[in-house]
């Protein structure tokens, strides 16, 4: 039996709502699900308003339901850029399912206790709206 979860079932729910359109992108999504599996970094980058956001919430979704990771994160990222509330953020948006959600607020380095959690585990982690690679 599959385990309910808050993402889960947030991302049967969005790939539902969008069947159509998405159908139209999965060629796109094979392409880039198979570049998943073997690569580190992937960069989406364009133009604004071509739906690369929906691209990539689609193949976050998958992944989801299909269950090719063991922990899931997507955070936006603020401007001005500030990398320790990015790293608290994605800690947070990673144990949001577990019973240790709170105890990432308390966390003194959010930066090395991020980095050591994506050591540990398999994440797939989308951060959204980066606007330089520096």
């Amino acid at each position: 039996m599959e385990e309910y979860t808050p993402k889960r079932n947030a991302a049967t729910q969005w790939l539902d709502k969008f069947k159509r359109v998405a159908r139209k992108t999965d060629l796109y999504i094979i392409g880039v699900m198979a570049v998943v599996a073997n690569v580190a970094v992937i960069s989406v980058w364009g133009v604004a308003g071509v739906g690369k956001s929906f691209l990539i919430r689609t193949v976050y979704y998958r992944a989801i339901i299909e269950g090719r990771f063991q922990k899931f994160g997507w955070v936006n990222v603020s401007h001005p850029f500030n990398l320790v509330n990015l790293s608290r953020r994605l800690l947070l948006d990673l144990h949001s399912e577990s019973l240790n959600h709170y105890s990432t607020l308390r966390i003194e380095d959010p930066i090395q206790a991020c980095r050591e959690f994506l050591d540990e585990h398999k994440c797939l982690v989308v951060i959204d709206g980066l606007r330089s690679k520096e």
